[in-house]
């Protein structure tokens, strides 16, 4: 309606719908993984969990999730900030070893980073073992999970995502994310991932068919021209 209002012939407008979600869903092969993890200081043997566009107040519950499930073996835990002039804020709640840097390069000497940088976060998700969506333990009510469904990941959200409500209700359903309420839940689910549960994520990634997206169609016919 703006952009009629603004001038827009009618005819020329096409409502597409959500473009995050026009993406592949794939895991990147192993190798890649194993370059960028080498580049970035992680061993090939941590479970990296990658909690992304993270806000104050829900770090304490993200970070005692992590102390929980760290105890079974080799672990790292990246935190990305929404918004990067937040870090100290961040780093004032999180608990355990952590270490603050402004690129994906980590220490052998912290198991928890905040990373302030813009730019990184889709890396972060591509080297990660399970991602979890900031913004949804907080009341903000979450942001894009696409980006982080996009690399065939475990995804974990808390209950507020609200502002995001039908993409994360499809993931939901589809197997390929959990919604949990507390820290215990989500360290339940995640320690999960070890066994049955990874099993069935990895099934439900192979036989998700996403919806043929109408920008899709808009931009082979554009090729046409």
């Amino acid at each position: 309606k703006r952009f009629i209002k603004a001038g827009v012939d009618e005819t020329t407008i096409t409502i597409t719908g959500n473009i995050k979600s026009a993406v592949n869903i794939a895991r990147p092969n192993s190798g890649e993984i194993a370059l960028l993890r080498d580049r970035f200081g992680i061993d090939k043997c941590e479970f990296v969990v990658t909690a992304g566009c993270v806000h104050p107040g829900e770090i304490a519950l993200i970070c005692d999730a992590f102390a929980a499930i760290k105890t079974s073996g080799p672990k790292r835990l990246i935190l990305v900030p929404r918004h990067p002039d937040k870090t100290a804020k961040i780093l004032s709640e999180a608990n355990g070893n952590i270490e603050r840097v402004t690129s994906l390069k980590f220490s052998k000497y912290a198991d928890t980073a905040v990373v302030q940088a813009f730019g990184v976060l889709e890396d972060a998700y591509r080297i990660c073992d399970a991602a979890i969506m900031g913004g949804t333990f907080a009341k903000v009510g979450g942001h894009n999970i696409w980006e982080a469904v996009q690399f065939a990941v475990p995804v974990f959200s808390g209950p507020h995502y609200f502002e995001q409500r039908e993409s994360y209700e499809i993931m939901r359903d589809a197997g390929l994310a959990f919604i949990v309420k507390s820290a215990n839940e989500l360290t339940e689910r995640i320690s999960a991932l070890s066994s049955v549960e990874k099993i069935q994520h990895t099934q439900s990634v192979a036989s998700f068919k996403p919806a043929f997206h109408p920008l899709v169609d808009i931009v082979q016919k554009t090729e046409k021209i």
